[in-house]
């Protein structure tokens, strides 16, 4: 299972998200046309974790995973990506962890969408 399929099966099974978005969370890019809001996840960068305690290092992969939620309205928006950050900011297990590196908003004229995106380092 890749890290994207991780992290979005972790966000359609939380209540909080699925409320908002439902199970309208993409790998990379959203198809046209489709309801608001979404969320769009993206993988910037994968390493793997190197160990030296007999633990197989596929076992541990840490990678980046960035975050879009998408909506047409700012607050909405933000609610969408308060829920993410909360059910993410709360895996810490020996399976799958998550913290938030960064996060910013705007607007894209293109689409006419607000947008909050957030960085994720996610070991799993």
């Amino acid at each position: 299972m890749t890290h994207l399929q991780a992290v979005r099966d972790v966000l359609v099974a939380s209540p909080e998200v699925s409320a908002l978005v439902g199970t309208r969370i993409y790998p990379s890019v959203a198809p046209q046309g489709v309801a608001r809001p979404f969320v769009v996840l993206t993988l910037a960068s994968a390493l793997p974790n190197h160990t030296h305690d007999g633990v197989p290092s596929e076992l541990l992969e840490e990678a980046r995973v960035q975050v879009d939620s998408y909506g047409e309205e700012y607050v909405a928006t933000h609610a969408v990506a308060t829920a993410v950050d909360d059910v993410l900011g709360a895996l810490s297990g020996p399976i799958m962890s998550a913290t938030r590196d960064s996060m910013r908003d705007g607007y894209e004229d293109a689409t006419s969408l607000y947008r909050v995106s957030a960085d994720y380092m996610v070991l799993r």
